[in-house]
């Protein structure tokens, strides 16, 4: 799919706006989501938010929002969020510990399978706590 993607930014924040502008958002249409024949979801849209603020020489805090409201499936609509901790370790490494949550007015997400019969399910919207090390080249 495609998306128009205006932004700004100002001190430690930034702002994105995704707009898509294909006839579907990651498949999301009639003959996969179901409902009236011929929905598709131009139109999409997802706001991101972010702020970033460097706390001393070594460590970055960084928080992030998210909004996607899905056009013509409005129980697929979501809001993400993530706090996290950044250490500069030097020479290029960092590490990182993030949490991570997301959530639906109508728990759409909460058995969520990829729509083949009899597959397993998932919650990827539960809440995540993620370890990281990175190595910038």
């Amino acid at each position: 799919y495609g998306e128009i993607v205006p932004q700004i930014g100002y001190g430690p924040l930034s702002l994105k706006y995704f707009i898509t502008y294909t006839p579907d958002y990651a498949g999301y249409n009639s003959n996969t989501m179901g409902g009236t024949e011929g929905k598709r979801s131009r139109g999409t849209t997802y706001l991101d938010l972010n702020f970033t603020q460097p706390i001393n020489e070594s460590w970055t805090f960084g928080a992030h929002y998210g909004y996607e409201k899905i056009k013509n499936f409005s129980e697929a609509n979501f809001q993400d969020m993530k706090v996290e901790l950044i250490k500069d370790l030097g020479d290029g490494w960092t590490t990182g510990l993030a949490y991570t949550k997301a959530w639906d007015k109508d728990g759409y997400y909460r058995n969520y399978s990829n729509g083949e019969p009899d597959a397993p399910i998932s919650n990827p919207i539960d809440s995540t706590f993620t370890v990281s090390v990175k190595k910038v080249f």
